[in-house]
């Protein structure tokens, strides 16, 4: 019920919604119930709003404003190119914008905000140009280089969805790539089964596995069922040990854990090993 009390105080002119995912799962009853609550900023916007809709369960289900429109938006309506390497390219016609991310997930969400613009009556062209170099706040797929070690950190919240993301993109990364996995929170009596998911993805898409703390012991636990090379550390202090002593050269590290674990601590302390060189403690083979 939080959505229709925040509508109640502004209602939206323009409602968008990114997509709907297990993300807070613990909380409903349900990933439809999830969606009736996402939904709800359509339900109690303005009569005549216009509602943006990207990668959503149950689409032909989505309510439709009595006086506007619902609108599908993705990456392809919107964007004749979108190109994945050091960083994302839109391409628009003739109007190119690089953004300083890593995943082509954020095409969706560039897609929606160029759409969002454009009914807001700034043209998609101008939109587009606006959106060139945009890096991500802090600990959203942040990039960290630190010697010749690639870090990303993403760390800043952690979702079925947005794990399986960061992971798609790891896996793009050349060898030899680390996964460095704290755990996710708030998903309830569906926990397991979704650690134990990432835990099966994580070994396809990463040479390493770095469990930090209880949490990840399941995830951590799958992978090397499924043959991957997992360790699961009890410390933040464990964790960067481990992998200064194993991360060289042209090696990617992903950190990805909800904000309960504080993972930046991690590339805090790893940074410190590697720019000082050396680290005493064990070392994955």
């Amino acid at each position: 019920g939080e959505i229709r009390e925040l509508c109640g105080v502004a209602p939206p002119d323009v409602a968008v919604v990114t997509t709907v995912a297990p993300a807070h799962i613990g909380n409903f009853a349900s990933l439809r119930s999830l969606w009736r609550e996402k939904t709800d900023i359509i339900r109690y916007a303005k009569p005549a709003c216009v509602a943006l809709v990207g990668q959503v369960p149950w689409l032909h289900q989505v309510p439709r404003p009595p006086k506007g429109s619902l609108v599908m938006v993705s990456r392809e309506k919107v964007f004749d190119k979108v190109v994945e390497g050091n960083g994302l390219l839109l391409v628009r016609g003739r109007v190119r914008a690089r953004l300083d991310v890593f995943g082509s997930h954020f095409g969706d969400c560039a897609a929606l905000a160029v759409t969002a613009a454009t009914y807001l009556g700034i043209p998609p062209d101008e939109a587009l140009m606006r959106l060139d170099g945009f890096a991500p706040p802090p600990m959203r797929m942040q990039r960290l280089s630190v010697g010749s070690v690639l870090l990303v950190l993403d760390c800043y919240n952690a979702n079925p969805a947005s794990v399986t993301a960061a992971l798609r993109w790891l896996r793009t990364r050349p060898p030899r790539r680390f996964f460095v996995f704290a755990g996710m929170a708030e998903l309830g009596r569906h926990s397991l089964r979704l650690h134990r998911e990432v835990g099966r993805l994580a070994t396809r898409c990463a040479d390493f596995i770095v469990g930090v703390g209880d949490a990840a012991a399941p995830a951590v636990e799958a992978s090397i069922k499924a043959g991957g090379r997992a360790q699961l550390v009890a410390t933040h202090k464990e964790a960067a040990d481990l992998l200064a002593s194993s991360a060289s050269a042209g090696d990617t590290v992903l950190l990805k854990g909800s904000r309960l674990f504080m993972l930046e601590k991690v590339a805090t302390l790893l940074g410190r090993r590697l720019e000082g060189g050396g680290c005493s403690g064990s070392c994955i083979a």
